[in-house]
């Protein structure tokens, strides 16, 4: 497993773990690292994870920049933002302890709701920041 792996497990399971998050997504919550078939509404996603190195010491340091869609189909815009807030919350108390590897930082960059393409569901996006180095 890579580091980029091992730290969306960690944060995913992190997450689903936490009551709050599963009395959104539901019990297990329906919070996935990769794209399931065809997931049950609400539910959350990694969509994107960019990695990028950082100046540090010895050059074992990473600056990770994750989003986490939410999709939301009944409540409308209000459960979207509803759902995100619970997540955002969730984030900001979570201890990330990836395999091999040290927090440094972990921070909500950005939160926004919007209306899907299909106009039948909703999208929070939640887009945060970890810096993390060798253990």
């Amino acid at each position: 497993m890579t580091p980029e792996q091992a730290l969306e497990e960690a944060l995913v399971g992190g997450l689903a773990a936490q009551p709050e998050v599963q009395s959104v997504l539901g019990h297990p919550a329906r919070l996935y690292a990769r794209r399931p078939g065809r997931p049950a509404y609400p539910y959350g996603l990694v969509e994107r994870h960019s990695v990028q190195p950082l100046a540090a010491g010895d050059g074992a340091a990473t600056e990770h920049r994750i989003d986490i869609a939410l999709f939301t189909r009944h409540g409308g815009r209000a459960d979207a933002r509803d759902a995100l807030a619970v997540l955002r919350g969730a984030f900001e108390t979570l201890h990330l302890l990836p395999e091999g590897r040290r927090v440094i930082l972990a921070h909500t960059v950005y939160a926004d709701t919007m209306r899907t393409a299909q106009l039948t569901a909703f999208r929070g996006l939640m887009r945060v920041r970890i810096l993390m180095e060798a253990a």
